[in-house]
This record gives structure tokens, sequence and C-alpha cells, in this order.
């Protein structure tokens, strides 16, 4: 076995396990994912020298590791004067707790803010690996059937334990798993949709034959096409079932994107006609089955608690306005600002904007925005379908996050870099 296609298994195996492990969110799990993907990129390195080959950094790589070179900044001691002018509340803070001696991090709490640093570094060569041995059809072919299939596999096995009310995640049984809500493998139903809303738009790729054979007779492609806009459809179905408000409007708001952007182009007319069948199949078929449950759902948005947390987020951004509080430090920082009315503390802020001002600061918020920005540029114009599918994905995922955390739920963290990958992908191979 050549090592290219050992770092092409590798690499699938790597985003699949994340993804099916209930998202990786162990530690255990995420250092061994972390890891793989360490050896898998040392192994490309390895590959293209022996090769003589060039790696594609492509355009996102440069702000992408400008905004790593920036978490790992925020560990770096500095002395008094520059910490001062940078983070002055962190100096502040830390004599109030008798610890301001000497050179002091811009982060609060160092070591998870390098910890996180390992963590999109794991995100950013996946990206790499992806968009540099997956550029050939059959490698290609083989990650999307794989992203796919396993995404209609989890879809059925969620809509599966949500008929049976089953309380089983996989192999072992959760007596706190929500019976009335979807969930597939994860223990979360919120990032099941995260998950479920990025893969939903490649099966309409796969539905419109992106490899299409001019030999293959019409009543056949034709055939193929309404099978797996039906896969597809079960997919949504099963998203609309997680019961996911943020979800759902993540997902409807990215086809509407998709669908507006297919009927302004010319000659797209198939795309589109695919997105409004397989939107018109999925309303007809949630009402038939009922929405009551969703309508609860969104009728008691009012009394979710994540307005108050925002609320209390104002003022950690008004005391660590430039350089942040350090990414990873939420968890540690917002006890200090929550008000004793919340009934219960918070990990994160649900929502990765927030949380990303408040940890990074404006710099960081700004690199940040710039590595979401670079793959919309090359995507939204793209003459290829694959390109536009993977943007609608990210468009899906980008709204999701004003209201939940999936950027820290590593396995559709790692699915949101394969996206970013299949959308240069596109642009650079011309794939249909």
């Amino acid at each position: 076995m050549s090592i290219e296609r050992i770092i092409q298994i590798g690499t699938i195996s790597v985003i699949i396990s994340s993804l099916l492990l209930f998202g990786a969110v162990q530690p255990v799990v995420l250092s061994i994912e972390e890891s793989l993907i360490i050896i898998l990129a040392l192994l490309s390195v390895f590959y293209h020298q022996r090769k003589g080959l060039q790696v594609d950094w492509t355009p996102l790589s440069y702000p992408f590791a400008l905004f790593l070179l920036y978490i790992f900044f925020q560990v770096i001691p500095l002395p008094p004067s520059v910490l001062k002018i940078l983070s002055p509340q962190s100096l502040v803070l830390r004599e109030k707790l008798g610890i301001a001696v000497g050179w002091q991090p811009i982060s609060l709490v160092p070591y998870r803010t390098l910890i996180q640093g390992v963590y999109w570094l794991s995100i950013f060569l996946l990206f790499l690996l992806v968009v540099n041995h997956f550029k050939q059809k059959r490698p290609l072919r083989w990650l999307i059937n794989s992203l796919f299939y396993f995404g209609i596999a989890e879809a059925l096995y969620g809509i599966f334990s949500f008929f049976s009310r089953s309380q089983w995640l996989l192999w072992y049984h959760n007596p706190h798993l929500p019976t009335n809500r979807v969930h597939g493998s994860y223990r979360n139903p919120d990032h099941f949709a995260g998950f479920m809303e990025m893969v939903v738009p490649i099966g309409v790729v796969k539905s419109m034959d992106w490899r299409a054979n001019p030999t293959q007779p019409k009543t056949e492609t034709l055939a193929k096409r309404g099978a797996l806009l039906f896969l597809s459809m079960l997919g949504a179905l099963a998203l609309f079932f997680t019961l996911s408000r943020a979800g759902l409007m993540g997902f409807l708001g990215s086809m509407a994107f998709w669908y507006i952007n297919e009927k302004r182009r010319e000659g797209q007319r198939g795309v589109s006609f695919a997105l409004g069948v397989l939107l018109s199949l999925l309303i007809v078929y949630a009402f038939w089955i009922g929405v009551g449950p969703m309508m609860d759902r969104f009728n008691t948005a009012g009394q979710d608690l994540r307005i108050h947390v925002w609320q209390n987020c104002l003022p950690i951004i008004k005391d660590y306005p430039l350089t942040g509080t350090g990414f990873n430090t939420f968890e540690q920082v917002f006890p200090i600002y929550r008000d004793i009315t919340l009934p219960v503390t918070f990990a994160h802020a649900h929502n990765e904007y927030l949380e990303m001002l408040i940890e990074g600061g404006i710099i960081g918020f700004i690199l940040f925005l710039w590595v979401f920005f670079k793959p919309v540029v090359w995507s939204i114009n793209s003459s290829s379908l694959l390109t536009r599918a993977s943007l609608t994905g990210i468009v899906a995922i980008s709204i999701h996050n004003l209201f939940d955390f999936n950027l820290h739920i590593p396995g559709n963290a790692y699915l949101l870099a394969t996206l970013f990958a299949l959308s240069w992908i596109g642009v650079v191979t011309r794939e249909r």
C-alpha cells in the first residue's frame, strides 16, 4: 500500500471516527484524533519531499496560520509594561489574586489556551491533508461517499432511536438521553443537527450526479438521482426532529441561500429544482408526521437562558476588548461575571462569535472572521457544484453557531474543515 493511500484512508478514518465517537468530545478520544492527524501530516510532508511535490497551501492557509500564531502568542509571557497596554485588566485581576509577579501571558489560564492551540492546529492540518490528497476523482469520490453514507446511517440510527424511545447511545445506556429528540450518536441533539446540516448538501451534489456519465440511460440517471434525493431527505428529516431551533434556522437559511444563488446562475435550473423538491418533500413529510414538538420548542425560546448568558458576557468584552481573556478560558472567567440569579453556570457562551470575541478580543475575532470569509470569496461564484454545496454547509453551521458552540465539538469542527477543503478542491479542479 502506497504512502498516499495510507494518508487517504487515515484521513477518512479520522473524520468518520471523530463523528461516530460522540463527536470526539472526550479528552482521551480527542487526544488520539489529534495525534493521528499530526502523524498523517508528517507522513504527508515526507510524501511530498519524496515525490518532489509542492504543498498546496491555498489562500485560506495564511489567515489560518495567523490565527494559530495569535493563539500561541497568548501564552507567551510578556513584560508588565507590554501587558498593561494589551490587556490591563488581566494585570488588575492578577494583582487581586496576588500572582502579578514578573512577566505574564495574555491568557488568564495559559495551559487551557495551549490545549486550544493544539486543537486548532489539528483542524488546520486536517484541512491541508484533504486539500493535498483528495484532488483526484477516485479519492475524492471515496471521501464524499464516506461522508454522505455515514451521514445517512447516522440519520437512520437516530430516527430508529427516536421512534423506539431508546436511551442507548450506541453501546452504552444513558438514562439522561432525551427520548423525544433525534440525537444519532451524539449526546446533544443540537450538535447532531450541526453535523447533519453540513452533510445534507453533499447528498444534493450526489443526486445531481457530479460524475455524470453521458452514456448512461436517462431513466437510470433519474432513478439514481431520485434515490439519492430521497436519502438526502431522510437526513434532513432527522435534522428536523432533533428539534434544534438553531439547527433548523441554519439548515433552512443555508438552503434558501443556496436556492437563490442557483436561481441567479444561468443553466443551473436542475440544481434549484432539486433543492425545491427536497424542501417540499421534507416539509410535507414533516407535517404529515407532526410538527407539534417543533412548534413547542420554538414557543419556549423566550425562556432560554442563553439571552441572560449573553448579557453577562458584555462586561467581559468591556474589560478585555483588545486581546481577550485567552482562548479556552470562558469556563474559568464567566463565573466571575455571572449573575447570581442564573441557576447554573455555563462552559460556553452558546454563541461562537461572542465567545471568540471574549477569548480572543478584537484581534482574535477579526482573524477568526477572516478564516471564515476566505472560503466564501472563492465559493460564491464558483462554477463547481461541489464548491457551492460545501459553501451551503459552511453557511448552515455559521448561522447555527450564533446560538451554539459547534466549533468546540471536534467532530463537527473537523467536518467543517473538510468542507473548507472540498470547496477549494472544487475550484482548483473545476469538479462539477
